[in-house]
């Protein structure tokens, strides 16, 4: 839902969430915000001895208490807090679908570090699975405005995806057009040219809107042009919007496990981007 009613940010000791839900908070501030931390369960048996578990419960605490606060100095009046265990990735999805979570926020890793796999593994899995919007601030951003200057969105648009999908993340995009008298770049990522159709959808949206807007029509012809593409448009951009493919994401993992090992063009971007990024 378009302003999302409730949010979930899933609460790490780190500066970089910190940011993220203040700048969400910025946009959203009226809803109902869900600050979930979880402490992971290990087997071996040194790490199940008391003070390990205190530890871990005390850094949990702390981050949710940094989030708090964090919130409420931006008017946030409506707040929520869990600390769950077992595996994070499962705990929070789980924690998303039943709790009808709009927007998830999230770092692009929990590690100041995710080297080879660019993003951490609840990052990837919220992409790829969950059907909230995902907000992620990326590794490689060091600050980011607070309040927010949005003076350019790119909204990342492709075609063959549900239409509740398509007409979600034009609403978020408008929703934050009209908020910061923003100009909207879409970039419309094609592999055929029939695809080209959806375009003529797009542009009647936004002019019917009366929101200023340049169209780039994107021909990759590998995943690795398409992340170059769209990391270089983000540089001229504050904040972007990208599209996924959701029913093609779960299917393949589901026939092809070895799949889940590679990564998708939108989390590359997840962990290289420039500028914070939603995923509808």
């Amino acid at each position: 839902m378009i302003p999302p009613k409730n949010v979930m940010v899933c609460a790490v000791k780190s500066d970089r969430i910190v940011r993220a839900a203040k700048y969400i908070a910025s946009i959203f501030s009226n809803a109902v915000y869900h600050i979930v931390a979880v402490i992971p369960r290990y087997n071996a048996r040194y790490f199940l001895t008391s003070l390990y578990s205190r530890t871990l419960k005390r850094i949990a605490e702390e981050a949710i208490y940094d989030l708090e606060i964090a919130l409420a100095e931006h008017r946030v009046l409506s707040m929520r807090s869990a600390i769950l265990e077992g595996k994070p990735a499962n705990e929070l999805l789980d924690y998303a679908k039943k709790h009808n979570v709009d927007l998830v926020v999230l770092t692009a890793a929990a590690s100041p570090s995710p080297i080879v796999r660019v993003v951490g593994s609840v990052t990837r899995s919220f992409i790829r699975y969950s059907k909230s919007v995902v907000f992620v601030h990326p590794m490689t951003i060091t600050s980011i405005h607070i309040p927010p200057k949005i003076s350019r969105i790119l909204f990342v648009s492709r075609a063959r995806v549900p239409s509740e999908v398509y007409d979600r993340a034009l609403k978020l995009t408008i929703h934050i057009a009209k908020s910061f008298n923003s100009e909207i770049v879409v970039a419309h990522v094609i592999k055929h040219e029939e695809e080209e159709k959806l375009l003529n959808t797009i542009k009647s949206h936004l002019s019917q809107e009366n929101i200023r807007f340049s169209i780039d029509v994107l021909r990759p012809k590998s995943r690795d042009e398409e992340v170059e593409l769209i990391l270089e448009l983000a540089k001229y951009v504050d904040v972007s919007i990208q599209i996924r493919a959701h029913g093609i994401i779960a299917r393949v993992s589901k026939i092809l496990p070895f799949w889940t090992r590679s990564l998708m063009p939108c989390e590359i971007v997840a962990g290289l981007s420039t500028v914070p990024i939603f995923f509808v």
